[in-house]
């Protein structure tokens, strides 16, 4: 039985991720915000690395041949993630008025100024739980649906965001 529903969870993934194959144009893609000096971004290895690169994405850090959580100098962040298309995972940040009081000097990043943030935080519980953490690991496919349906919006229009949310 495990293998059936490991099976069935991979053709998922695999049939979405073939959708963005022959995409013309991959946006670029920036992960995290900063903290305590820092900003910690996922290596070009990583699981979130592939999510994005299935998606159909490029990932600002996919030349980083590394898997874990680096911490980068802003100054780095800033200068290759300033032109990025679209924004995932910031962190506690809600609304777009958020993000800029919390980071003023990234309001010039093109993806804010767009209003192209996405936070995987959608699904919350009374205490703060974040079911994409919880529920994310079994549900690979999920989320690579969302990151497409945020990418590349025409590929999958009927899919509702079910672990992001579009920061307003």
């Amino acid at each position: 039985e495990a293998e059936r529903l490991f099976n069935a969870l991979e053709s998922r993934y695999l049939r979405l991720a073939a959708l963005t194959r022959k995409v013309k144009k991959r946006p670029t893609v920036i992960t995290n915000t900063p903290f305590s000096g820092h900003w910690y971004v996922a290596g070009g290895n990583s699981f979130f690395a592939r999510f994005i690169q299935d998606a159909g994405g490029d990932y600002i850090w996919h030349d980083i041949h590394r898997s874990g959580s680096i911490p980068m100098d802003i100054e780095l962040v800033y200068n290759r993630g300033l032109q990025a298309d679209f924004w995932l995972n910031t962190g506690v940040w809600t609304s777009l008025d958020q993000a800029r009081n919390a980071a003023p000097r990234l309001a010039d990043f093109a993806s804010l100024r767009a209003g192209r943030l996405f936070n995987n935080n959608r699904r919350l519980n009374a205490a703060g739980g974040n079911d994409f953490w919880e529920s994310g690991i079994m549900r690979p496919d999920v989320i690579l649906a969302d990151i497409i349906r945020i990418l590349h919006p025409k590929l999958l229009p009927h899919h509702q965001l079910y672990y992001y949310r579009q920061l307003k």
